[in-house]
């Protein structure tokens, strides 16, 4: 029995993957990994008040950092109302003015600490809710390689690059990836047939193939999603975003979970 008690602690040890923090700055610290990493955030640490050192990682939010981001004064831990059940759900709210945007960012130095999305193998899950499912809000999530705007459609220029699934324009969750200012025709719907346009939460993935050549983008047990053009290149940061597309009130997209997996070594 005690022998297979150390033959269990052993494969916890060397099997297990191989958790990163960080903060601020340096909350990507596997900028080259050599092995197997998870890297993931449930929101439950941390301030979670905006500004910095938001969930387990320093995330940063707020006026200026990330760039260009008008976060409203509620953005932070939401643990009320129907969100009680999701401990540390982050809210990032858009101030109420036509074209405000509330980003956050797992690193306030992009293009410096990430992942370089064509190394291939990866898989991002991530947990969602939006605020209201209407044309009144923009919203995000994925990996992005500058502190710019990840925000559809398709024919936005200045998209630096980033890979995320997007909600635009009151009408879908659609795959988006953008390189160097072009980005690819957004994907068919991600919601649909097992994954209702709504504001519950939804659980999202996208991942890459191991030839680097495929991204994959899925909503719950929806239809899954393709892209294989104008994949990013530069090394991209996790990165998420609302904006408010009315003048009335306030836009919040709700975070309850960010999970980076990278299967590789490389």
């Amino acid at each position: 029995m005690r022998l297979l008690g150390i033959i269990a602690l052993l494969l916890v040890t060397i099997g297990a993957p191989r958790a990163f923090a960080g903060s601020g700055a340096n909350a990507i610290v596997f900028s080259d990994p050599t092995a197997v990493v998870d890297w993931y955030d449930d929101f439950l640490g941390g301030g979670n008040a905006g500004g910095t050192g938001n969930g387990d990682h320093g995330w940063v939010t707020g006026t200026g950092n990330p760039a260009g981001a008008t976060c409203g004064g509620s953005n932070g831990s939401i643990t009320t109302g129907n969100d009680q059940n999701h401990l540390g759900v982050f809210g990032l709210q858009a101030g109420a003015t036509n074209g405000n945007v509330c980003q956050l960012c797992a690193t306030s130095t992009t293009g410096t600490y990430g992942i370089t999305p064509t190394v291939g193998g990866w898989k991002i899950v991530t947990t969602l809710k939006l605020q209201v499912a209407d044309a009144t809000m923009h919203a995000w999530g994925g990996l992005a390689d500058s502190q710019s705007i990840l925000d559809p459609p398709a024919s936005t220029a200045g998209d630096a690059g980033g890979v995320a699934v997007v909600y635009y324009n009151g009408t879908h969750w659609v795959g988006h990836t953008c390189q160097g200012g072009t980005c690819a025709t957004d994907t068919a719907a991600l919601d649909g047939s097992g994954c209702t346009l709504d504001t519950n939460w939804h659980r999202y993935t996208i991942s890459m193939n191991a030839a680097a050549t495929t991204l994959t983008y899925q909503c719950d047990t929806a239809t899954a999603q393709t892209q294989t053009v104008d994949l990013p290149t530069g090394r991209s940061a996790p990165h998420f975003g609302a904006v408010d597309v009315t003048a009335a009130a306030t836009r919040t997209l709700y975070v309850d979970l960010f999970w980076l997996h990278l299967p590789v070594t490389r």
